[in-house]
C-alpha cells in the first residue's frame, strides 16, 4: 500500500512540474552584437546579433537584431510599428537617403542611395487566420491599395495617365522536395490554380487582348527539389484557362531542397528569353514562393533571395513551423518590408482554407473594385 501511494504522489508531481513548465512566460534571448562591418557601397557599418529563444506566453519581445551606423547618409525618422505578421513579428520602417559621398581607405568611393532599412522584432503573437485571409487579399491577390469592402462609386471620372496601374508578371514557385508529401503537393497545385483565378479581372486575367502586350497579366511556374524545372514561361499561353491548367500539369520530384537553385532560376525568369515584360513603368513583376522548409542544396538561398529581389519583389507563403533561426532564414526570403510579403501558415490545409476563403470573398461586390 505505501509503494502504490509513492507512485501516485510521484505521477502528481511530475504532472503539476509539466503545467508549471509550458505555462510560465519565456522572454526571447539574443546572443551580443556581431563587430561592426566595413562600410558597405551605400557607406553604411552593420552589426547584428541571433536569437537564441524566441518568446511565448506574453514574455519579452525580441529586440531588433540588426542595427546600422550612419556614415555620413541621411535618414528618416523610423515607422510606426506594423501589425503583427508571418511568425509572430512586428516591423518598422526608415529609408537612408541623401547625395553627401565619402572615401574610405582610399580604395573606393561610396555615395549614399536610397535604401529601405527595416527593423523586425519577434513578440510571439503570431496573427489571426482572419486577418491573414484579410491582408494576403489585399495585397497580394487583387493589388490593392483600398479594401474590397469599399462600395463601387456610381460614377467616376476618366483616370489620367500617370494614376493607370501596372498589369503583373508573377512566377510561382512551388516547393516539390521530399518534405513536401506527395498528397500535399497535389493539393497545392490544385490550391494555386484556383488561387491565381481569383486575380483581377476574374476569369481573364490572363487573357491577351488584341495582341497588345500590356492589357494583361503573365503567370510562369518552376517546381524545385534537388533540381529545379521551368514548368512554363510568361508567353507560353495566351488564355486564363490554359494558362491555370498548367499549374496542375508539374511533377513531383521529392528529393532534396534547392531553394537557392530556385532563386537564381527565378532571376533568370525575367532575364532572359522566357517571355517576361521589360517596361518597368507598365509591368509589376513578382515571385511568389510556396515553400515548407529551409534549404540544403545549392549553396546561400539568402544571398541568392536578395539577388533576385533587385528584379522582383519577392512574397512568401511559408508552411509549417520552424526553429528561431530557420524563422529569421525564411524572413530573408522576401523582399522589404517583410509586414507585407511574409505570410505563414499551419500546414498545406491551412493553405486550403485560405483559398477557400479568398473565394468566398472574391463573390463580394466590389472585390475587383481596388485593383492598381
Amino acid at each position: 500500500m505505501a509503494i502504490y501511494l509513492k507512485i501516485v504522489l510521484c505521477i502528481c508531481f511530475i504532472s503539476t512540474s509539466k503545467a508549471s513548465f509550458f505555462d510560465r512566460k519565456v522572454s526571447c534571448m539574443v546572443t551580443n552584437w556581431s563587430p561592426w562591418s566595413s562600410p558597405d557601397e551605400n557607406g553604411q557599418r552593420i552589426r547584428t546579433c541571433r536569437i537564441l529563444r524566441l518568446p511565448a506566453n506574453g514574455g519579452l519581445p525580441c529586440p531588433h537584431t540588426r542595427e546600422v551606423k550612419d556614415e555620413g547618409c541621411n535618414c528618416t525618422i523610423w515607422s510606426g510599428w506594423s501589425e503583427s505578421f508571418g511568425f509572430g513579428q512586428k516591423s518598422r520602417t526608415r529609408n537612408w537617403m541623401g547625395n553627401l559621398r565619402r572615401r574610405f581607405n582610399v580604395i573606393g568611393t561610396y555615395g549614399c542611395k536610397n535604401v529601405l532599412e527595416e527593423d523586425i522584432r519577434y513578440t510571439g503573437w503570431k496573427p489571426e487566420f482572419s486577418d491573414i485571409v484579410r491582408t494576403f487579399g489585399k495585397i497580394f491577390v487583387t493589388a490593392s491599395t483600398p479594401s474590397w469592402y469599399e462600395p463601387i462609386p456610381s460614377s467616376y471620372e476618366p483616370i489620367p495617365d500617370n494614376q493607370r496601374g501596372k498589369v503583373r508578371d508573377i512566377l510561382l514557385i512551388l516547393d516539390s522536395s521530399g518534405s513536401v508529401q506527395r498528397t500535399d503537393f497535389t493539393k497545392a497545385k490544385k490550391d494555386a490554380k484556383t488561387l491565381f483565378g481569383l486575380l483581377c479581372p476574374k476569369g481573364k486575367s490572363f487573357d491577351v487582348v488584341n495582341n497588345d502586350p500590356y492589357q494583361h497579366h503573365q503567370l510562369a511556374m518552376i517546381t524545385f527539389s534537388t533540381t529545379v524545372v521551368e514548368n512554363f514561361f510568361f508567353n507560353s499561353y495566351e488564355k486564363t484557362y490554359y494558362v491555370l491548367n498548367a499549374i496542375t500539369k508539374a511533377k513531383y520530384l521529392g528529393h532534396r531542397t534547392n531553394t537557392a537553385g530556385a532563386f537564381r532560376k527565378a532571376k533568370e525568369m525575367f532575364e532572359k528569353n522566357r517571355g517576361a515584360r521589360k517596361s518597368k513603368s507598365k509591368v509589376k513583376q513578382e515571385v511568389l514562393i510556396l515553400t515548407d522548409g529551409l534549404s540544403n542544396e545549392g549553396g546561400d538561398a539568402v544571398a541568392a533571395a536578395k539577388d533576385l529581389s533587385k528584379v522582383a519583389d519577392v512574397y512568401g507563403l511559408m508552411i509549417g513551423k520552424f526553429s528561431a533561426s530557420g524563422m529569421e532564414e525564411l524572413t530573408e526570403y522576401v523582399s522589404k518590408p517583410a509586414s507585407q510579403h511574409l505570410f505563414s501558415l499551419e500546414n498545406f490545409n491551412t493553405f486550403s482554407e485560405l483559398v477557400y476563403n479568398m473565394t468566398k470573398l472574391s463573390k463580394t461586390e466590389g472585390w475587383c473594385t481596388g485593383y492598381d
